[in-house]
């Protein structure tokens, strides 16, 4: 699985600032944004753009994914409590707000992730530990609802969906544990954890991939028959709390991160 063809590439150029877009990395409608701070950045005919567009009423994004075809931001005060879901309208570089989330989710520390006209909310600081909760938003509908808890409590995890699974792995106060939501047993299953810990997960042609985590250039492919993380070509820096996305066109794309700042590399098939 881990094929020498394969090889990480740097001809994506930098982005404009050092960050740390842990979860806040997205493909909308074809386009690749990140988000860091109060700003969005958007990859546009070979450049960056954003650095100066700074979003009103937001003091950071914690989230960027997108939704049948929609992008949607959440985003966190000062303290790390998650306040708000905004769609993100891509023709004017705009926000509107979707949904205020109710006092009862606003946990600190919580990732999200879209999926089949639903936003889920995951894990978070609990007091006096970390959550274990998941809470979806029906975007149709407009209504929420807690689903059946994780097996642990996660704080930051990082979130991908293949299928009808979201797979939740690490995060703080959860290692490098793995574990998935199946939609249709509505049960969570455990997966074998990852090399290391604050990796980032990520859907990569219908498989799971696991990229970086403390400081490392680590990439791993999750083999659901043998149940075993293979290994994979290794990128060219180490870095964790980075951001990570599949293409339409099936890149990877890795961007910043505590050991990589500003650097961006993309696996193509």
């Amino acid at each position: 699985m881990g094929s020498p063809s394969l090889k990480w590439e740097t001809n994506i150029p930098h982005m404009p600032i050092g960050c740390v877009p842990y979860g806040c990395v997205a493909e909308i409608n074809g386009m690749l944004y990140v988000g860091y701070g109060d700003r969005m950045f958007q990859f546009k005919k070979g450049a960056w753009e954003g650095e100066e567009h700074h979003l009103p009423g937001i003091k950071y994004i914690r989230s960027v994914f997108e939704c049948e075809g929609k992008g949607y931001v959440m985003d966190i005060n000062d303290r790390g409590r998650c306040l708000s879901i905004y769609e993100w309208k891509i023709e004017t570089r705009e926000l509107k707000l979707l949904t205020k989330i109710p006092d009862e989710y606003k946990l600190l520390g919580r990732s999200a992730i879209g999926h089949n006209g639903n936003i889920y909310l995951v894990g978070g600081i609990g007091y006096p530990i970390g959550s274990d909760r998941v809470d979806c938003f029906d975007i149709n509908k407009g209504e929420w609802e807690p689903i059946k808890k994780m097996k642990n409590e996660r704080e930051e995890c990082s979130l991908a969906v293949i299928d009808d699974k979201i797979f939740v792995g690490g995060g703080r106060r959860a290692g490098n544990s793995v574990e998935c939501f199946s939609m249709e047993k509505q049960q969570w299953i455990d997966i074998k954890p990852t090399t290391k810990e604050l990796c980032q997960l990520s859907s990569w042609n219908g498989k799971l991939v696991a990229t970086g985590g403390e400081y490392s250039k680590c990439v791993e492919m999750y083999d659901e028959l043998s149940g075993k993380w293979l290994p994979f070509p290794s990128m060219n820096k180490g870095r964790w709390l980075h951001g990570a996305c599949t293409t339409k066109d099936n890149q990877l794309i890795v961007v910043g991160g505590h050991g990589a700042w500003n650097s961006v590399e993309c696996l193509k098939m």
